[in-house]
């Protein structure tokens, strides 16, 4: 088994909570090594849906929180000057039915009051906003308008955050599975991976994502996670033209860049059978 010696901090998990613990970390002079059991962003960061959706939160102190989470990207675009992970974008939104148009209108309203963009708007200017997608002819003032959002390039973040933790002296250390954290008297002081490489640290991060549970465990923690199965799906956009995101009823639309869009349905979500991929 090999030692690495000197490690003030080891991340599990090379997604985008992993590769922003390292770059933060890294950042302050910490020594860290982030270890990664496929490649960066292989899990969950890189099948999400990757929008904005402070619309959707509630209470208000969830709403808030996810108001100053996503201002953090242009905070972040200060620290590294530039930011090719995030594209601003308008959401639209509406129901089919008459209690999802009720729910539609509720939620404006509510967002409204605790001073968010969001507004109704007809489908004519719907249509100049998204000339590409089709609305219902009787959603009149019943399509919800979101200024202000945007969707997330997350892979390309994980990348740039693992770079530029790089630059400050952090380790990244792909294609290893941490299969033991070495604790004793309550304290941990080193981890160890499948493949015989043992780190020395007293500060061990867990960024693992939907197997967070598992590797806590390995240090006699637990974590109250549950694998949610979900599916994301990517599909050429070819001549169509979509900036904004689209919320339609059964299905959610936004682009994905390179000619493409990412496709995503709770309804879809729902009829999946079995625990959630790795």
């Amino acid at each position: 088994m090999t030692m690495h010696e000197g490690t003030d901090v080891v991340v599990i998990g090379g997604g985008v909570t992993g590769a922003s613990v390292s770059y933060a970390l890294a950042r302050t002079g910490a020594r860290v090594i982030c270890v990664e059991r496929s490649f960066p962003a292989a899990g969950a960061s890189g099948a999400s849906f990757s929008v904005d959706i402070s619309s959707r939160k509630t209470p208000k102190a969830f709403f808030d929180l996810s108001v100053a989470a996503a201002s953090e990207h242009a905070a972040l675009e200060h620290q590294l000057g530039v930011t090719p992970w995030s594209h601003p974008a308008i959401t639209l939104e509406w129901g089919r039915t008459a209690h999802e148009r009720t729910v539609v209108r509720e939620r404006v309203q509510r967002l409204r009051g605790w001073g968010y963009p969001a507004e109704l708007i007809d489908r004519r200017a719907a249509e100049r906003l998204a000339p590409a997608v089709r609305f219902p002819d009787d959603a009149d003032d019943q399509i919800a308008r979101y200024a202000d959002q945007a969707w997330y390039d997350t892979v390309v973040l994980t990348q740039l955050l693992l770079w530029h933790a790089q630059h400050h002296d952090a380790q990244v250390v792909v294609g290893e599975t941490v299969d033991r954290i070495d604790v004793t008297g309550g304290r941990v002081h080193g981890v160890a991976t499948v493949q015989g490489r043992r780190f020395v640290t007293d500060i061990v991060v867990d960024c693992a994502g939907p197997e967070a549970d598992a590797v806590a465990r390995q240090a006699g923690a637990w974590l109250p996670l549950e694998k949610v199965p979900g599916l994301v799906a990517l599909a050429p956009a070819h001549a169509i033209a979509l900036d904004a995101i689209v919320m339609a009823p059964g299905l959610n639309v936004r682009p994905a860049g390179d000619g493409l869009l990412k496709l995503h349905s709770y309804q879809a979500d729902a009829l999946i059978q079995g625990d959630a991929p790795d």
